[in-house]
C-alpha cells in the first residue's frame, strides 16, 4: 500500500511524504519504506497486537519522531545549544526534527540509549524532577 502525507511549514512550503507499506497476513505493518530514499523501517509485534520494535532508521540515520496531533518533535528555533529546549511542532522536514536513537552499548535492554539531534546534542531532562521540560545538552556518554 501506498501512503502519501502532505504538510506546509509556517512559511508555507509544501512538504510530502510518501511511504509504501507492506503488511503480515495478520494486519499489522510489517515495513514501512520511504519512495524519496529508500529508507526501510522494520516493525515487530507482540501475541496481543502491540508494537514490540521498530528497526530501522531514516537518511543517515535520522528520523521523524511524531507525537500527539500529528506535530513532530522538533528542536526550538533549529540552533543546537545547551538549554535549548524542544517541542512538538508542525512537521515540515528541517533537520531540526531529524533525530538519532543510539543505543547503550553492552546493555541488556536495547532501548535504552539517547535521542540526538545535529550530531552531537542529546535530550535531556532540564531538572531531576518529575514533569521536568526536555532540552538539549552536549552528548557525553550519559
Amino acid at each position: 500500500t501506498k501512503l502519501t502525507k502532505k504538510y506546509v511549514t509556517p512559511q508555507g512550503a509544501q512538504v510530502t511524504a510518501e511511504a509504501e507499506r507492506l503488511y503480515e497476513l495478520t494486519g499489522e505493518t510489517k515495513t514501512v519504506t520511504s519512495v524519496g530514499t529508500g529508507d526501510k523501517q522494520e516493525l515487530t509485534w507482540t501475541y496481543d497486537g502491540q508494537v514490540e520494535r521498530i528497526t530501522g532508521q531514516g537518511s543517515g540515520g535520522k528520523t521523524d519522531y511524531i507525537g500527539l496531533a500529528d506535530k513532530c518533535l522538533d528542536l526550538q528555533s533549529g540552533v543546537a545549544a545547551a538549554g535549548r529546549p524542544v517541542q512538538l511542532y508542525s512537521c515540515n522536514a528541517t533537520t531540526a526534527q531529524k533525530w538519532n536513537f543510539s543505543a547503550t552499548p553492552n546493555q541488556s535492554d536495547a532501548d535504552l540509549g539517547a535521542m540526538s539531534v545535529h550530531e552531537a546534542w542529546c535530550l535531556k531532562p532540564a531538572a531531576n524532577t518529575a514533569g521536568s521540560a526536555i532540552q538539549v545538552q552536549k552528548c557525553d556518554g550519559s
